[in-house]
């Protein structure tokens, strides 16, 4: 029994399936939204900057991945899934141009490499959402876990770093990786239990990592590496960015001109010692948290005082590098104009400034001044008062201003220790004299507009930002009401958002923003926190702590948007998105369900949605500006209505979602709009108004204008659906989700809330049509004049959008009538073929071949929509089929106590070692399922199920043939389509289990075999190949012996995973070696393929019963 124990395993033989390692337990992983958070930017990236081609092979791979899902074969979708990967990585390598001259060989091979990586991880991810995995596979499920947790931190961190060398310059973008690298750190290196481990056996020794090292994620060896990361990535992505400008030959030459690269040399070190001594202050930081667990052995600090002195000097001294660093790169960089001291001493001066006022704010956080053993008052209050008087005299500031610098650091130093009104007063006063001198002495009196705003009305305002700052921590440790200070915080923040927004708008000499990006995340980020905290506290309430957020985060705007006056839209967009979070609805305006929880009445939420909308349309200039900065160009009016329209169905999304999930009509009205709007925005029709001057635009915001494609293309228009009838396809969509959106009626109940049957079938008619009519103008210009055409293609399409409507939502009388509807959906296609039935419709040169692309394209749309139907009945007849007896019993009113004895013998089928059951343990199922049908009345589904995938299949043979007509590879994609196929009571009796894969495999052999002997047939393509073997005859006689001689392993198989009856080794090992002959020695290509088929097929049967005898024998 030893030998199982092992994570391993031994060398013995794996059980099948392979037993769960001790405490194992599957189940929905955890970890989805860290991973989510990271790893879907990342996708995004990659996937973005390979164009169309990378977009168009993910989309058809997922769209496949999902209908395997859905049709419960998850193995097929786990390969589907992989090889979806496979290809959008392929893409990116025809698509994307990574090995360019302004790019060096390392760094394109470094991108290529994170790309593959990331795609790997999207598939390890994926592979992990499938419960067959988890269970039968627990060795897969925990590699894939562990694998996740330990490649994102520099796989993302990487991309991030690539995407802000592309956004900012390589200049700035160490600085963003750093943040991006430490927030990855804190998601996956921190002790993080796995989702797959029950938790310590031993509950006394659960808060020590050796106790339940084996419980983590990640072991110390990756955490450790992640750190390293972290700590050196940014630096030395800095460094290799300005190694020119810090090569000390190039700074310690003998030149005049190098006093400018020892400034910059100063620069470059300073900005290095912040990126490295940033991620040591966050390691100290979140020690406590278990950020150096892989150093420490413990996932949370359970002694604190053990290695805190070591700790604290390590964090010291990297707060002394991050303070120098952040004193060279900010202040000297950015404002060093303003240091009016010059030289030696201006840099001194600055330095006391900054590190006075560093030891000082760490004393008082610390709570160590007056204190035992701690910092004396007096000390505390000198390092103030000198880091204030330095900090004046750095900025120029004449002799009679210092005391009143002093007089504001005392008040402070007073106020902390005591608390009085008289220190607050001294504290704000000074503050308030020296901003103004600054301001005055610098700005105040020139006569320049920034961003439209007079700069002495700046100076106005960003003297009030200042008071406010001063008073606001008074005023809170005063206790006054909390609305008196949240409208001060409220004052504060709008007075700061505005200054923010004209200093950000202007730019420097060297196209630098006067205000840096930078400075405008770190206000956001710590107001908002700053505000968050008040609330919670209770200084300041509710309503303008979320007021107070909503202009913070707004603000945001100005990064992306400088210069546009969106400040103030952003500000409205967010506040009507929030609103309904803001308060507590179980107070105003709200209805209490039975749950407990509160909902909000129609009447708010109906104020609310039209407030969000009203927001939207004053933000149409931001939403044009933001289409303009992500394209490239002016969006078209159509662009900018459904952008409107998906971003006010994104803001609408979380209230319909809390507050009216029950509520038909708002789920119904929420995905109409986000409809429209996507719809809007990819088709692009002509709207009714023209983009001009006028309430809806203004001089800088003109849409672009689409080409009207009749002045480009004449009559024979391209297929872009740019045009007016585009409007048909939105309407055919807008219906469509309209029906599908409808509440179901719940069973043995009318549904009041129900659509009725007739309005459901009018529009889904009328959706239906409007696509047939679509299809007629856009794709088959030349049936404009053929009314029959038109008319039987619009109604089919009718008939199919009927059919379709009803087998997914049926109504009472439903099932006795989409027979009929299905025969008339056939006739009218047939009509529409039998007019196309001839050339002699089309006259004059070259519509010949014109009518041959009018019938390939009826069959394609047959394809489309019979396929449609296939699919819709597949679904239904499966779900059916899960669960035959509930279903049997609900129509044919069982006994509801036969409930659990069905679930209970459905669960305890006959099944043998293999895990397959013969043919009559299956048809038992089958027979029930029938029964189920029945008595549900729609016994007709598969049968129409069959019709319709033979008839989807059939066309899409032709497409195929047509598409390629010299391949014989078209079979391969089009042979899936049989696994639609059904158990039904006139071709198949049985086709559950394996048996559903004979009718592709089936397709496939018979493609490859026929196109074979038609070929070897049809003689030797040249005389020498004729020659070779003695003649045509010969040559003939040979392939069509090669024809023969490959298709026996593939009739072995189909034979085995139909009846399942085994092949003997003697026939397999006969047959198997004709293969490989064939493929070596045969002329036809088909010939050969179809070897290479049969030879596979071999090597699957003799695995797939050798594991069945071994698993047989071991259960023996």
């Amino acid at each position: 029994m030893d030998a199982f124990t092992g994570p391993m395993g031994s060398s013995d033989p794996p059980p099948t399936p392979p037993k769960a390692p001790p405490r194992y337990r599957p189940g929905p992983w955890k970890h989805n939204s860290r991973v989510a958070l990271a790893l879907i930017p990342s996708i995004v990236v990659v996937v973005s900057d390979g164009g169309r081609l990378m977009m168009g092979t993910l989309v058809v791979g997922l769209m496949v991945v999902y209908i395997l899902d859905v049709l419960k074969m998850a193995e097929a979708a786990l390969i589907s899934l992989w090889c979806t990967l496979v290809g959008v990585y392929l893409a990116m390598l025809v698509a994307t141009d990574l090995f360019t001259p302004a790019r060096s060989p390392l760094a394109s091979i470094a991108l290529l490499l994170s790309n593959c990586l990331c795609l790997f991880l999207a598939g390890l991810w994926a592979t992990l959402q499938f419960r067959w995995v988890q269970t039968g596979f627990p060795g897969v499920a925990l590699a894939c876990e562990r694998a996740l947790f330990a490649a994102i931190p520099p796989v993302c961190g990487a991309i991030f770093a690539w995407t802000a060398i592309a956004s900012v310059g390589a200049g700035h973008a160490p600085f963003y990786a750093a943040a991006a690298f430490a927030w990855l750190y804190k998601t996956f290196s921190f002790p993080t239990p796995s989702s797959f481990r029950g938790p310590p056996r031993d509950a006394r020794s659960s808060m020590g990592v050796s106790a339940g090292a084996d419980a983590l994620v990640l072991g110390a060896g990756e955490a450790a590496a992640h750190c390293a990361v972290t700590c050196f990535a940014p630096a030395c992505a800095y460094a290799a960015a300005h190694s020119p400008a810090m090569d000390p030959s190039y700074l310690f030459a003998k030149s005049h001109a190098n006093v400018g690269a020892v400034a910059n040399a100063f620069e470059h070190a300073c900005s290095v010692a912040l990126l490295l001594s940033f991620p040591v202050l966050f390691l100290c930081v979140y020690a406590e948290r278990g950020a150096l667990w892989w150093a420490t052995g413990e996932s949370r600090s359970v002694d604190s005082s053990r290695g805190e002195p070591t700790r604290a000097v390590v964090a010291a001294v990297a707060l002394v590098l991050f303070t120098g660093g952040l004193e060279g790169v900010v202040l000297f960089r950015g404002f060093g104009e303003y240091v009016r001291l010059p030289g030696v001493p201006g840099v001194v001066a600055v330095t006391a400034a900054v590190y006075g006022g560093l030891l000082a704010a760490v004393a008082a956080l610390s709570g160590s001044v007056g204190s035992k053993n701690g910092v004396p008052s007096e000390i505390y209050q000198a390092a103030l008062v000198t880091a204030g008087c330095a900090a004046a005299l750095a900025t120029g500031a004449p002799p009679w201003m210092l005391p009143f610098a002093a007089i504001g650091s005392i008040g402070a130093s007073r106020f902390y220790l005591r608390g009085g009104a008289v220190d607050l007063a001294m504290f704000a006063g000074g503050v308030a004299a020296c901003g103004a001198w600054f301001l005055h002495s610098n700005f105040w009196s020139l006569d320049v507009d920034i961003d439209g705003l007079p700069l002495a009305e700046l100076c106005r305002l960003l003297f009030l930002s200042l008071c406010a700052s001063a008073l606001a921590p008074g005023l809170a440790r005063f206790n006054v009401h909390p609305s008196s200070l949240g409208l001060l915080v409220c004052l504060h923040a709008m007075v700061f958002a505005r200054c923010e927004d004209a200093l950000h708008s202007e730019a420097l000499e060297d196209g630098e923003p006067m205000y840096p990006a930078y400075l405008v995340l770190a206000t956001s980020a710590l107001s908002v926190w700053l505000a968050g905290s008040l609330e919670r506290t209770g200084k300041v309430t509710a309503a303008t702590a979320w007021m107070a957020r909503c202009v913070y985060v707004g603000k945001l705007a100005l990064v992306m948007l400088p210069g546009s006056r969106a400040l103030v839209p952003c500000v409205l967009v967010g506040m009507a998105a929030t609103a309904p979070f803001a308060f507590d609805s179980s107070n105003v305006g709200s209805a209490t369900v039975s749950g407990g929880r509160a909902r909000m009445s129609v009447a708010r939420g109906l104020a609310h949605a039209v407030s969000l909308v009203l927001a939207m349309v004053h933000a149409r200039f931001a939403v044009f500006d933001v289409v303009f900065a992500v394209t490239g160009h002016r969006p078209s009016d159509a662009v900018l209505f459904g952008g409107l329209l998906l971003f006010a169905g994104a803001g609408s999304t979380p209230l319909v979602r809390r507050h009216f999930s029950h509520v038909g009509s708002a789920r119904r009205g929420l995905a109409l709009v986000v409809t429209a709007g996507g719809a809007l925005v990819s088709l692009r029709p002509p709207m009714p108004w023209k983009g001009e001057i006028g309430f809806w635009y203004d001089a800088d915001h003109v849409p672009d204008t689409e080409p009207d494609n009749v002045d480009i293309y004449g009559e024979r228009r391209d297929a872009s659906g740019r045009g007016y009838s585009a409007w048909l396809l939105i309407a055919s969509v807008l219906l469509g989700v309209f029906v599908a959106s409808a509440p179901k009626p719940r069973r043995g109940a009318m549904g009041t809330h129900a659509t009725p049957a007739p309005l459901r079938a009018m529009l889904s008619a009328a959706a239906g049509a409007s696509l047939g009519l679509y299809l007629s103008v856009e794709y088959f210009p030349g049936f404009r004049g053929d009314s029959v055409v038109t008319v039987s293609l619009c109604a089919a399409c009718a008939l199919c959008a009927v059919f379709l409507a009803f087998t997914y939502v049926p109504s009472a009388s439903s099932p006795a009538v989409m027979p009929h509807v299905f025969a008339a959906y056939l006739v009218c296609l047939g009509v529409t073929f039998w007019t196309q039935r001839e050339d002699g419709e089309f006259d004059g040169p070259g519509f010949g071949s014109r009518g041959q692309e009018a019938r390939i394209g009826l069959v394609g749309v047959t394809a489309g929509l019979t396929a449609q139907i296939a699919f819709a009945l597949k679904l239904k007849v499966a779900a059916v089929s899960a669960n035959p007896g509930a279903s049997y019993r609900a129509r044919a009113g069982g006994a509801r106590g036969h409930a659990g004895t069905m679930k209970g013998a459905r669960s305890a089928r006959f099944q043998p070692f293999s895990g397959r059951s013969p043919a009559r343990f299956k048809s038992a199922g089958g027979a029930l399922a029938q029964r189920a049908l029945r008595a549900m009345r729609v016994g007709w589904m598969p049968v129409v199920g069959n019709i319709s995938t033979f008839v989807t299949f059939g066309s899409a043979t032709v497409l195929a043939t047509y598409s390629r007509p010299d391949s014989c590879f078209a079979v391969f994609a089009v042979a899936p389509i049989l696994l639609l196929l059904h158990e039904d009571e006139l071709l198949f009796d049985s086709l559950s289990g394996t048996q559903r894969y004979v009718p592709p495999m089936a397709a496939i052999v018979i493609s490859l075999a026929y196109n074979a002997a038609a070929d070897a047939l049809d003689g030797p393509p040249t005389p020498h190949a004729a020659l070779a073997v003695g003649g045509d005859l010969a040559w003939t006689v040979k392939n069509v012996l090669c024809v023969l001689a490959a298709t026996p392993n593939a009739w072995f198989l189909a034979e085995y995973l139909w009846s399942y009856h085994a092949t003997s080794g003697l026939a397999m090992a006969t047959a198997a070696p004709l293969n490989v002959l064939v493929a070596t020695v045969g002329d036809v290509f088909a010939a050969r393929v179809l070897a290479c088929v049969s030879l596979v097929c071999a090597i699957a049967q003799w695995g797939t019963q050798r594991a069945v005898r071994v698993a047989g024998l071991k259960a023996l």
